[in-house]
């Protein structure tokens, strides 16, 4: 499965978006397979909340497209400026790749590392009114 975190207002999500992503049309950064159960573990390793919380907030708005094989789901903002604050980037990715899910779809230390990084660089550039999203296709 491909996925992208991009930043947009709910107002600037379109088909076209939904449809085939933001490769293209808005800055992006890849992070194939993840799921609001990978969101929600990340989140509990950040200190943004319990693992339950952030899950029951994962996807709380999400849209599909008419195909069925794509649709975006919104990040926790709570998640996002966790993310943005911590200074231990490299320990958090380490343990977050270390979940059985993400080793189940191969992710390494360096994955995470390189995603969390340019995810907190993308979120350094937020502008109001934007929120974080994951787009994601079969």
């Amino acid at each position: 499965m491909l996925g992208e975190f991009f930043l947009c207002r709910s107002d600037g999500l379109d088909r076209e978006l939904i449809g085939s992503g933001p490769t293209g049309r808005r800055p992006c950064v890849a992070a194939k397979g993840l799921t609001p159960v990978n969101i929600a573990a990340l989140g509990e390793l950040l200190g943004a909340g319990t693992y339950d919380e952030i899950f029951a907030q994962s996807g709380a708005e999400h849209y599909e497209a008419e195909s069925g094989e794509s649709g975006v789901w919104d990040v926790p903002a709570g998640v996002c400026r966790a993310l943005v604050a911590s200074e231990s980037l490299e320990q958090v990715a380490g343990q977050w790749v270390a979940t059985e899910e993400l080793q189940l779809d191969g992710w390494r230390a360096g994955d995470g590392v390189n995603v969390l990084s340019r995810l907190a660089e993308l979120l350094g550039a937020q502008e109001d009114g934007q929120q974080l999203w994951y787009w994601w296709s079969l």
